[in-house]
């Protein structure tokens, strides 16, 4: 009798474990899907943060008092400091890094194992955005204040004169 049980445990295992390996088995199709996803993922988050950074950007150029021609160019650059450069180039890594991992041909047997890495990484491009932007957003407000407190002074002079 325990060897017969042993024998269905032995069975079960082998049962389980070959279910187990299926799971893993993935395509090249699984590599581009993760890819898309990623992508999609992103462009969803730009979409979510674009229509605030326009705002944001439009307060400045009344407080600064900029003309509508480039407007955004120039206060773009008046924020960008060495944070967000550093948060560029690690999204622009990280960006590279998915595609890279996600190029996999049909006839390769790709290793199931860099899925997880490819979420992973898609993962932290997503934060790394996220923080872009509020850094982006904590600058522009910074800006946007001392572009106030200027014209503010401004026309405190203007007044005593």
């Amino acid at each position: 009798m325990t060897t017969r049980l042993r024998l269905l445990a032995l069975l079960a295992s082998f049962a389980i474990c070959g279910t187990a390996s299926q799971t893993l088995a993935c395509t090249a199709k699984d590599f581009a899907d993760a890819v898309d996803k990623s992508g999609a993922e992103l462009r969803a988050l730009n979409l979510q943060f674009q229509p605030k950074l326009k705002q944001r950007l439009q307060r400045f150029k009344e407080a600064k008092k900029l003309t509508d021609a480039n407007y955004e160019d120039i206060a773009l650059d008046q924020i960008q400091d060495a944070k967000l450069n550093d948060l560029d180039a690690q999204s622009g890594s990280l960006i590279l890094k998915i595609d890279t991992m996600g190029r996999v041909t049909d006839e390769a047997n790709p290793e199931c194992a860099q899925l997880s890495d490819i979420k992973a990484a898609s993962a932290e491009l997503q934060v790394a955005s996220q923080v872009r932007e509020y850094a982006r957003q904590v600058q522009t407000n910074a800006k946007r204040v001392d572009a106030t407190r200027s014209s503010r002074e401004l026309a405190e002079r203007r007044l005593e004169a």
